[in-house]
């Protein structure tokens, strides 16, 4: 299993909206892909700034290189709309190998 990490960042009193935007535009598009095998958005507010971190799991290396060489996250529907364009992105993602048990049956919403 590989998991790729994209790490952007959006105003603090932004940050709510982007993660219900997340929700409800990125994740859905992302689960879709072919070979992905779920995804977790992480995010916190750490003064002025909201950071956001997106962990889509793929199946095999080759789900995720096939997903890259399409464009990545960039590809995925609502990419060109103007509330995905005020979200700063790192300029890459990352790749890593997964190990270890993941049990996760069921949807997390564990926000306050």
């Amino acid at each position: 299993m590989i998991v790729r990490i994209l790490r952007a960042w959006t105003d603090a009193p932004d940050a709510r909206a982007y993660a219900e935007y997340l929700d409800e535009a990125l994740v859905p598009d992302l689960a879709s892909a072919e070979g992905n095998a779920g995804v977790i958005v992480l995010w916190r507010v750490v003064d002025e700034r909201a950071e956001f971190l997106v962990l889509s799991l793929w199946r095999s290396k080759a789900a995720a290189d096939a997903f890259a060489a399409a464009g990545g996250v960039e590809a995925l529907g609502g990419a060109d709309d103007e509330f995905v364009k005020r979200l700063a992105l790192e300029p890459d993602d990352y790749q890593f190998y997964v190990r270890g048990d993941l049990a996760l049956g069921a949807s997390l919403w564990l926000d306050d």
